[in-house]
């Protein structure tokens, strides 16, 4: 029998909490983490589309990513040329 995602992310906090001590804040904050960490491999394993995390927003703002003359990826951060007529 295979365990969930939510079996195997309270797993792995509670073996950090065995290791250090941990506020409920802090255990509360692991435990999304790793669910989210988890969820995440889950659907590049199976090749389906990765889940957002609910209130993720990423590092730069999209508006900011297009350029004149090149698009900026925000998955690898890597430039682009922007083809235009």
């Amino acid at each position: 029998m295979t365990k969930s995602l939510v079996e195997m992310a309270a797993d792995i906090v509670q073996a950090q909490d065995c290791s250090k001590s941990m506020t409920l804040e802090e255990l509360q904050d692991a435990l999304k983490e790793t669910f989210s960490t988890l969820q995440h491999l889950q659907a590049m394993e199976t090749g389906e589309e990765v889940p957002h995390a609910e209130g993720s927003k990423p590092a730069i703002a999209p508006e900011k990513l297009i350029l004149k003359n090149k698009i900026i990826c925000l998955e690898c951060g890597e430039d682009f040329k922007s083809l235009s007529f």
